[in-house]
Protein backbone atom coordinates (compact mmCIF):
# COMPACT_ATOMS: atom_id res chain seq x y z
CA UNK A 1 0.00 0.00 0.00
CA UNK A 2 1.74 3.25 -0.86
CA UNK A 3 1.53 6.55 0.89
CA UNK A 4 -1.37 7.97 -1.08
CA UNK A 5 -3.36 5.14 -0.24
CA UNK A 6 -2.61 4.87 3.01
CA UNK A 7 -3.79 8.86 3.36
CA UNK A 8 -7.12 8.19 1.83
CA UNK A 9 -7.55 4.93 4.41
CA UNK A 10 -6.66 7.13 6.97
CA UNK A 11 -9.78 9.89 5.95
CA UNK A 12 -11.97 7.58 5.30
CA UNK A 13 -11.32 6.30 8.79
CA UNK A 14 -11.84 9.55 10.36
CA UNK A 15 -15.26 10.32 7.96
CA UNK A 16 -17.09 7.19 9.53
CA UNK A 17 -15.70 7.38 12.83
CA UNK A 18 -16.49 11.69 12.79
CA UNK A 19 -20.51 11.25 11.39
CA UNK A 20 -20.72 8.62 14.36
CA UNK A 21 -19.70 11.03 17.41
CA UNK A 22 -21.24 14.05 15.76
CA UNK A 23 -24.65 11.95 16.11
CA UNK A 24 -23.94 11.45 19.84
CA UNK A 25 -25.84 14.49 21.59
CA UNK A 26 -23.74 14.71 24.26
CA UNK A 27 -20.56 15.26 22.61
CA UNK A 28 -19.72 18.46 20.47
CA UNK A 29 -16.53 17.60 19.03
CA UNK A 30 -15.81 21.54 18.54
CA UNK A 31 -14.65 21.47 21.99
CA UNK A 32 -11.69 18.85 21.18
CA UNK A 33 -8.44 19.66 19.60
CA UNK A 34 -8.45 17.73 16.26
CA UNK A 35 -5.50 15.88 18.03
CA UNK A 36 -7.92 13.90 19.89
CA UNK A 37 -9.58 12.72 16.93
CA UNK A 38 -7.03 11.97 15.35
CA UNK A 39 -5.51 9.77 17.96
CA UNK A 40 -8.95 8.27 18.66
CA UNK A 41 -8.88 7.00 14.84
CA UNK A 42 -5.35 5.76 15.02
CA UNK A 43 -6.46 4.02 17.84
CA UNK A 44 -9.17 2.51 16.57
CA UNK A 45 -7.72 2.24 13.24
CA UNK A 46 -8.88 0.02 9.73
CA UNK A 47 -9.75 -3.08 11.46
CA UNK A 48 -11.99 -1.60 13.93
CA UNK A 49 -13.65 0.39 11.62
CA UNK A 50 -13.86 -2.78 10.10
CA UNK A 51 -15.38 -4.40 13.19
CA UNK A 52 -17.91 -1.04 13.26
CA UNK A 53 -19.47 -1.51 10.03
CA UNK A 54 -19.97 -5.82 10.66
CA UNK A 55 -21.41 -4.69 13.89
CA UNK A 56 -23.76 -1.83 11.98
CA UNK A 57 -24.73 -4.25 9.00
CA UNK A 58 -25.64 -7.03 11.55
CA UNK A 59 -26.92 -4.84 14.05
CA UNK A 60 -28.24 -0.64 13.60
CA UNK A 61 -26.22 2.43 13.22
CA UNK A 62 -27.63 3.52 16.41
CA UNK A 63 -25.80 0.51 18.20
CA UNK A 64 -22.49 1.71 16.62
CA UNK A 65 -22.95 5.42 17.85
CA UNK A 66 -23.44 4.87 21.17
CA UNK A 67 -20.12 1.79 21.14
CA UNK A 68 -18.51 4.89 18.93
CA UNK A 69 -19.42 7.32 21.75
CA UNK A 70 -18.68 5.59 25.12
CA UNK A 71 -15.31 4.70 23.51
CA UNK A 72 -14.36 8.29 22.94
CA UNK A 73 -15.25 8.92 26.37
CA UNK A 74 -13.53 6.23 27.71
CA UNK A 75 -10.31 7.60 25.51
CA UNK A 76 -11.34 11.45 26.88
CA UNK A 77 -11.52 10.14 30.52
CA UNK A 78 -7.72 8.67 30.32
CA UNK A 79 -6.44 11.43 28.32
CA UNK A 80 -7.50 13.24 31.86
CA UNK A 81 -5.73 10.94 33.79
CA UNK A 82 -8.72 9.08 34.92
CA UNK A 83 -9.62 5.40 35.18
CA UNK A 84 -10.98 4.90 31.43
CA UNK A 85 -13.18 2.42 33.59
CA UNK A 86 -14.18 4.55 36.31
CA UNK A 87 -17.97 5.26 34.91
CA UNK A 88 -20.56 2.43 33.38
CA UNK A 89 -20.18 2.50 29.78
CA UNK A 90 -23.63 1.56 28.87
CA UNK A 91 -26.53 2.53 31.29
CA UNK A 92 -28.37 -0.12 33.15
CA UNK A 93 -32.24 -1.10 31.70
Amino acid sequence: MNSNDRGLLAKQISRYLTNALELCEEINLNEYPSGDIDRFCSVIGEDGVMTLKLLSANSSELLVKDVVCHMWKMQIRDREGLDPASEPVFEKI
